[in-house]
C-alpha cells in the first residue's frame, strides 16, 4: 500500500538498503522503532509507514518510540491489505525450530510443570541453543521470528507458569492444561 505509493514518487530506499541497518530493538512486549528515525530522510518511509499503523492501532506511540506487539504484528502479516508495506519493517526471516515440551508431575499435582526444554531444527532433528526473546530466537548468529502458532505456544506455557505462581493447585493446572 505505502509502499507501492512511496515506490512511485522516488521516495523508497533501493532494494535490500532498508533491510540491512538496524532499525528495531527487540523487547520481551514486542518490536520498538526509535522515533528518531523520523529525523532522517533515509527512514521516512519506515516512519510514515509506522504513523500509518498507529492510525491503524497496530502500533502504540509511547514517548520515544513505536511498539509493535508480537499480536499486532501476526494480525499485520495476516492483513492483506498490508503485503507490500510490510518488508518495510526489516522483519527477521520466519524460524523452522520446534519447541520441545517437557512437564514434570500430574495435573494433580502441587508441582506440576510445563516448559520448552529445548528447541529443535526442524530438518535436522539437532537441538539447537537459544535465546528467545518475545516472538525472536537468536541462535548462532541467526535472529529469526517464531511462526505465529509456535508463538501463541510459548505464551500459554508461559501464561501457564504465570498462573500457578499467582494461584498454585489442581484447578490452575486443569485449566491451564
Amino acid at each position: 500500500m505505502l509502499k507501492r505509493f512511496l515506490s512511485g514518487k522516488g521516495l523508497l530506499p533501493k532494494s535490500g538498503e532498508l533491510n540491512n541497518l538496524p532499525t528495531y530493538s527487540i523487547e520481551e512486549q514486542g518490536l520498538c522503532f526509535p522515533l528518531s528515525l523520523a529525523d532522517s530522510t533515509e527512514f521516512w518511509p519506515l516512519a510514515s509507514y509506522l504513523d500509518q499503523l498507529e492510525e491503524e492501532e497496530f502500533v502504540s506511540q509511547l514517548s520515544d518510540r513505536w511498539l509493535l506487539p508480537w499480536d499486532e504484528l501476526y494480525r499485520l502479516l495476516n492483513d492483506e491489505g498490508h503485503v507490500s508495506s510490510v518488508p518495510l519493517l526489516g522483519l527477521p526471516k520466519q524460524s523452522n525450530l520446534t519447541p520441545q515440551l517437557t512437564s514434570q508431575g500430574s495435573l494433580a499435582s502441587s508441582d506440576f510443570m510445563v516448559s520448552i526444554g529445548a528447541w529443535s531444527d526442524h530438518e535436522s532433528a539437532a537441538t539447537v541453543q537459544t535465546k528467545r526473546t518475545g516472538a525472536v530466537l537468536r541462535h548462532g548468529d541467526k535472529i529469526e521470528l517464531l511462526p505465529e502458532a509456535t508463538y501463541q505456544l510459548v505464551s500459554a506455557v508461559r501464561q501457564l507458569h504465570l498462573s500457578q505462581q499467582e494461584s498454585p493447585g489442581e484447578l490452575t493446572n486443569q485449566i491451564g492444561w
